[in-house]
């Protein structure tokens, strides 16, 4: 059974299928950060037509952005590869936005990515977890796979 009920018109390829997975995705990862520690502060965070924060959580006393990225596909590294170079621009703007909006000037930050990888039949197969997806000094996978 599916975990999302619904008329037949509603295809996989819709924008509605895409959101409701994209929202389910975000419910999963909070979850998933919950569970390594970190605090959930916020969710959605709209900032103003640079883009959006998926989730802003806390670890100890670093400020934690995190991008939610999913799709059906057999391997976690799909979802994950999405984030581009212009996705990286706008996660980084954003991340400026919010410091100057919130007057964060000081504040340990770091970007994460939380890469959900889910089956034909909506179940998720993996979950990959990036720390510091942004940084020179390269990313380090805290959470490994999943099925």
């Amino acid at each position: 059974m599916r975990w999302f009920p619904w008329p037949g018109w509603l295809g996989p390829h819709s924008w509605t299928w895409r959101r409701l997975l994209g929202n389910h995705s975000e419910r999963i990862a909070a979850t998933h950060l919950r569970r390594l520690g970190l605090r959930i502060l916020a969710k959605n965070i709209d900032a103003r037509g640079i883009g959006e924060i998926d989730i802003l959580a806390r670890e100890g006393d670093t400020l934690v952005v995190v991008e939610v990225r999913s799709r059906r596909v057999h391997d976690a590294q799909i979802p994950l590869d999405s984030v581009d170079h212009g996705k990286r621009r706008r996660i980084l703007a954003a991340t400026r936005w919010l410091l100057r909006r919130h007057d964060l000037a000081g504040v340990n930050i770091r970007q994460d990515i939380v890469a959900i990888a889910w089956s034909a039949t909506n179940k998720v197969i993996e979950i990959r977890h990036i720390r510091n997806a942004f940084q020179p000094d390269g990313p380090g996978i805290v959470a490994g796979w999943y099925a």
